[in-house]
């Protein structure tokens, strides 16, 4: 059984990552929805003003339309809105060991992850069961998803190995038996 994969990251890899976080992110959603749904209310009463308090149809007509036009359309301008500025962002925070060549290992005191000549090890303990998609795996530690594994620059057989018993030390650890097992997002 696979117990250390060599890997080296890559932008995409990063932008992966934060998009993965992002999309999980129970603030951002909230953040989302409420500016989502603040334009179409604001949208709404102001098209609500003007039609009834100063009697112009036409302005109210268009505020409604600019309304449902926010309710349908908003999600695709936030993807792209958020496609188009992630990559600034991972670019702006990255550092000369980003893309350093790494590797991950797993030992009996927790997951080692080593780069150049450091190495950090997190305690099986803080690690939840890993999200796995088709490109990349994710590994949260402490509930925030730190890790990615660019699963294309790996052997199937390497990765699908070190996977599962990466999977099985952080089952094995968890403290409570009813937590879910791997997530695979699609």
């Amino acid at each position: 059984m696979a117990t250390e994969i060599t890997y080296s990251l890559e932008e995409d890899d990063l932008v992966a990552l934060a998009r993965y976080q992002m999309e999980r992110s129970p603030s951002i959603q909230r953040r989302y929805r409420l500016q989502r749904y603040g334009l179409v209310l604001g949208f709404l009463a102001l098209g609500i003003l003007f039609g009834v308090v100063l009697g112009k149809v036409s302005l109210a007509l268009y505020f409604a339309g600019l309304a449902l036009f926010f309710l349908a359309f908003y999600p695709l301008y936030y993807r792209w809105l958020t496609s188009r500025t992630l990559r600034q962002i991972v670019r702006a925070r990255l550092n000369p060991k980003a893309f350093a060549r790494r590797s991950l290992r797993i030992a009996p005191e927790g997951l080692v992850q080593s780069v150049e000549d450091s190495a950090m090890t997190m305690d099986w303990t803080r690690l939840v069961p890993v999200a796995i998609t088709p490109d990349h795996a994710f590994v949260a530690v402490d509930g925030v998803y730190a890790l990615v594994i660019p699963r294309a620059r790996l052997s199937e057989e390497e990765c699908d190995a070190f996977l599962r018993n990466l999977q099985s030390q952080v089952r094995r650890a968890s403290p409570s038996p009813g937590l879910p097992g791997p997530q695979v997002s699609q």
